[in-house]
């Protein structure tokens, strides 16, 4: 458990309401938005809590998330108003730091938000690195759009292609109803280019992204998920990842707030991709820390095999594959150090059980074809360079399959 760390947990409703989640969620996010800002403090981004209900046990989330603090509250209507109670509780000591509570209207929610974040700062002796920073500012006056918003970032950090589409529908009916909503346009710009990655590789998706980050950073220039976003457009097959570009977006992003969702884990791959491997397993360790459930940290293991500690590369497949046991790159990370290491045959179990799930994806299939080349079985390692040459690029992931295919040949020339 770090000393200074704090996970702030969806607000539990007592009164159902329309668009309660713009409540829960939305007390939350902008809590942890300003909080995040508390010198020499770690705060869990929105993404790490969105599995818990407020009323969880201090004790489970402070032991599954590695933090010291965790702040709770619930949130009941009484007539025209609304009623806020919070409790910072030192997880650690089993003790309680603050309660308070507030009462408030839906003109002044952002008020309130603000004010429950000084109290809390002032509870935990901390200091704000950024001055004045005000819930108002972010988030849309507009009721409707707050609470598309609020919905569209929940299902925001999915790889699932379905649940991508359903926060893009929320996010875009958001940014419809406010036009100068900043922060829902740079939040569909991450999720139309995760989509790109991911699912589909039509330049379009990147097109869309990419407008939506421009207005994004017109609207507010110092927003800075408005640079994170940017970051996402650069490092990507449609801008042929310039990678300099790219690291000064992610920076710019931590500059503004240092706890901002994903910089971290954005930074690890650039500088592991580029050959400065210590620079890449330190960012990710930064992403570990400040969210311990960043699938994105994991990649960690490919800097660990990029510079030959197979061992280490191994355990991180391993955490990998318990927390997300069908993560299509998890799979295809996780034959790469037994082939290197030598042991051709447990490579060869793992990836014969994967390529049965993704028989035609060329990540793969030019895996399957160094391993064939690594036997010096020539024939079948060509075929499988042939095929994987053939098959539909694995979008954002094309360049790793070029590389392996690189990799057959250079093989095949030496042995």
């Amino acid at each position: 458990v770090q000393e200074t760390s704090l996970a702030v947990l969806p607000f539990t409703l007592f009164s159902p309401v329309e668009q309660g989640e713009s409540l829960s969620l939305g007390f939350a996010d902008a809590l942890i938005s300003l909080l995040g800002t508390l010198e020499d403090f770690v705060v869990l981004p929105t993404s790490s809590i969105l599995k818990y209900e407020g009323a969880v046990d201090p004790a489970t989330v402070s032991r599954e998330l590695h933090v010291r603090y965790v702040l709770q509250g619930n949130i009941q209507k009484l007539g025209p108003r609304w009623r806020v109670s919070v409790q910072l509780i030192d997880a650690e000591r089993r003790k309680i730091v603050l309660s308070d509570r507030h009462d408030l209207t839906l003109d002044n929610i952002f008020d309130v938000q603000d004010q429950i974040g000084h109290r809390v700062a002032r509870s935990l002796e901390a200091r704000f690195r950024i001055g004045d920073l005000k819930a108002r500012d972010r988030y849309s006056a507009d009721p409707y759009a707050y609470g598309e918003y609020i919905e569209g970032l929940r299902l925001s950090f999915s790889d699932q292609g379905q649940t991508m589409d359903r926060a893009i529908t929320h996010l875009t009916n958001a940014v419809e109803r406010d036009p100068k909503f900043a922060l829902a346009h740079a939040a569909l710009t991450r999720v139309f280019m995760d989509k790109y990655r991911i699912i589909d590789g039509r330049g379009i998706l990147a097109e869309k992204a990419e407008s939506h980050c421009r207005r994004a950073l017109e609207l507010d220039p110092n927003l800075p998920e408005s640079h994170l976003a940017r970051g996402y457009v650069l490092w990507s097959q449609a801008k042929n990842y310039p990678h300099r570009e790219a690291i000064a977006e992610f920076e710019k992003s931590l500059e503004l707030h240092p706890n901002v969702d994903g910089a971290h884990g954005q930074l690890g791959l650039i500088f592991s991709h580029v050959g400065r491997m210590q620079e890449g397993l330190a960012a990710f360790e930064k992403a570990h820390r400040v969210n311990p459930q960043n699938a994105w940290a994991h990649w960690a293991g490919l800097a660990h095999v990029w510079a030959g500690d197979f061992e280490a590369a191994i355990r991180e497949c391993e955490a990998w594959l318990r927390e997300s046991p069908g993560s299509k790159y998890a799979l295809w990370l996780s034959p790469q150090p037994p082939m290197l290491m030598g042991d051709l045959k447990s490579a060869e179990k793992t990836l014969k059980e994967t390529l049965e799930q993704y028989p035609d994806e060329p990540l793969f299939v030019s895996l399957d074809g160094m391993l064939h080349a690594f036997r010096g079985q020539p024939e079948a390692a060509l075929d499988c360079a042939r095929r994987a040459c053939e098959s539909p690029r694995s979008f954002g992931h094309t360049h790793h399959t070029l590389y392996q295919v690189a990799c057959i040949y250079s093989c095949l020339l030496y042995t």
